[in-house]
């Protein structure tokens, strides 16, 4: 699977190697608890968004997960850099995110989400898609 954008413009990845990256709505529902704020989670440039499990528990996971009919492998942790003080709205530094994030889930690096890879070329993404852990 290879993502190719719109043709007009770049893409970002947070690794030379692309992959997917997935966070839950708890872990960014607990991040705004820290913070006593709400946050844009568009701040994370995460791909997937899953719900219905524990915050911070997706930062867990290893082997493999099943999103939909597709299978990914889990590779690693996000670490998360100053990009993520941005507002994704004007690109002002507003927060100081990272520092957040370690006081938040407890890891010695700015970590949210996790990144994977399809098992194989034909995977699809779909809104609504179950996730299997394992």
């Amino acid at each position: 699977m290879n993502l190719i954008g719109d043709g007009r413009q770049g893409l970002f990845h947070d690794f030379e190697d692309g992959g997917v990256t997935l966070h839950s709505v708890e872990s960014l529902k607990a991040l705004e608890s820290h913070m006593s704020l709400e946050l844009d989670g568009r701040r994370f440039r995460t791909n997937v968004v899953v719900e219905g499990i524990d915050a911070w528990e997706e930062l867990a996971w290893t082997g493999q997960i099943s999103i939909g009919e597709s299978s990914y492998k889990v590779n690693r942790l996000v670490p998360r850099c100053l990009a993520t003080h941005a507002n994704p709205v004007n690109g002002e530094r507003d927060l100081d995110i990272m520092k957040s994030l370690m006081s938040a889930n407890g890891h010695e690096e700015p970590t949210f989400a996790v990144q994977l890879s399809p098992v194989s070329d034909e995977a699809l993404i779909r809104i609504g898609d179950s996730v299997q852990v394992g």
